[in-house]
């Protein structure tokens, strides 16, 4: 029997977020807030980051704001598959 995914809702990307959560890089305080977000974004995808599901290079970032007592908004970066793989599942 399988445990859920730590982060409900989220499946293997939840979990990966629990676990990577101490090494995920927080998001700025400028770029968290809703007008600067869109260009927060846009500069994080040129940068060279890996896809925290497969490794492979990540092409796609967003911003998780985890609930509870997690601090955040972390950086979430994903190849569009598994982007496009977690917009599906969710």
């Amino acid at each position: 029997m399988t445990s859920p995914a730590p982060l409900p809702g989220l499946g293997p990307l939840g979990t990966r977020i629990w676990h990577a959560a101490p090494f995920l890089e927080r998001v700025p305080p400028e770029a968290a807030g809703r007008d600067a977000r869109a260009g927060a974004i846009q500069k994080r995808r040129a940068e060279d980051h890996l896809c925290l599901l497969c490794g492979g290079q990540a092409r796609a970032a967003i911003i998780a704001r985890p609930r509870g007592s997690w601090p955040g908004p972390y950086w979430v970066d994903l190849c569009w598959a598994c982007y496009t793989g977690v917009l599906a599942e969710s």
